[in-house]
């Protein structure tokens, strides 16, 4: 049975008469669109990775490890063997995501080359940014819906967030008659979020800032933050994307969720402070692709896909602060 597409659903005409384009086979599909899909990542790069390709089953349980104590001894009694408290986290790999485009035979043959990199850069692109949402979204500790990418997340949803002023006061979109309390990320807010992993004791080492664009602005208008002697690494934040704040990386990500006040103004937007092991990515299935020719439709249907899942393993390895959008 032929499946119901609609004209809308085909790319049907072109502006060349360049040479055709081709059928391409699977594999020259799939390596081409790796190189956008990991340029256009930024938080799968940032938490704990776990490589399940070729495996059979649709969860993994990965070991929590507890922190165990050091004891005194005493001469002549015996050592005091730790407790194994370590506990097991369930990972369910349930996203199946896909990107696709249908191409009529009479555009294939009149499209110039460059028609396959333009599909493969948006595929790499879109996929990538589905896949950071997802680790975006588990930044709420009572998740009621599921948005789609750059979509606007319920403000009681971050209900363990704190505002980026000072970094201690939670968040509430109630507050201010329904504007919610939202404040830009400060010196103080910032030295505070980093006080408050190093109490639960999570390592310095792999943590980072994941920041809006909005707030890079505010970060470079904090004189000390551009100064060479206050970045760690001599180097000032800058085009737009990578510095330090306390030896502390910085990454500017525009796919930081907006988030809805109480009067359901979507003019917040949500933050991390984020520790790699806070949150972690079971690939199941890498960026794959799809080729097959509808002849009902003298079209062919390019597919990419990739299968994974999503699991917060810490909760006290990671900060969600929000800041005015």
């Amino acid at each position: 049975m032929a499946t119901a597409f609609t004209t809308g659903d085909f790319i049907a005409s072109t502006t060349s008469t360049s040479a055709e384009a081709g059928a391409y086979v699977p594999e020259i599909w799939s390596q081409e669109v790796i190189a956008p899909y990991k340029a256009n990542r930024v938080l799968a790069d940032l938490v704990t990775r776990w490589n399940f390709k070729g495996q059979k089953g649709d969860t993994l349980n990965i070991p929590t490890f507890v922190r165990g104590s050091a004891n005194s001894k005493t001469a002549e009694p015996v050592v005091t063997p730790n407790v194994t408290n370590s506990t097991l986290t369930t990972v369910s790999i349930d996203k199946h995501i896909e990107y696709t485009v249908l191409i009529e035979k009479f555009a294939e043959v009149q499209a110039m080359a460059s028609m396959r990199r333009a599909y493969t850069d948006d595929a790499g692109y879109a996929i990538a940014r589905k896949v950071d949402w997802d680790l975006h979204l588990l930044g709420r500790s009572a998740p009621t819906t599921t948005p789609a990418p750059g979509g606007n997340v319920v403000g009681a949803d971050y209900a363990d967030a704190v505002i980026g002023s000072n970094g201690s006061t939670t968040w509430s979109p109630t507050a201010n008659a329904n504007a919610g309390n939202a404040a830009s990320l400060t010196d103080a807010g910032i030295r505070r979020m980093l006080r408050s992993m190093d109490d639960n004791n999570v390592p310095m080492s792999d943590r980072v800032f994941v920041i809006p664009p909005v707030e890079k602005e505010s970060l470079l208008g904090i004189a000390r933050f551009t100064e060479q002697a206050f970045v760690g690494s001599g180097e000032s934040i800058r085009n737009g994307m990578v510095g330090q704040l306390y030896n502390t990386p910085v990454i500017v990500t525009s796919n930081c969720p907006n988030v809805l006040d109480g009067a359901s103004s979507a003019d917040q937007r949500a933050g991390l402070l984020l520790h790699k092991g806070a949150w972690v990515l079971v690939e199941q299935l890498g960026v794959e692709a799809i080729v097959a020719f509808l002849s009902e439709f003298l079209a062919t249907q390019l597919t990419w896909h990739t299968i994974y899942g999503v699991k917060e393993v810490r909760a006290t390895n990671v900060i969600p602060f929000i800041v005015p959008a």
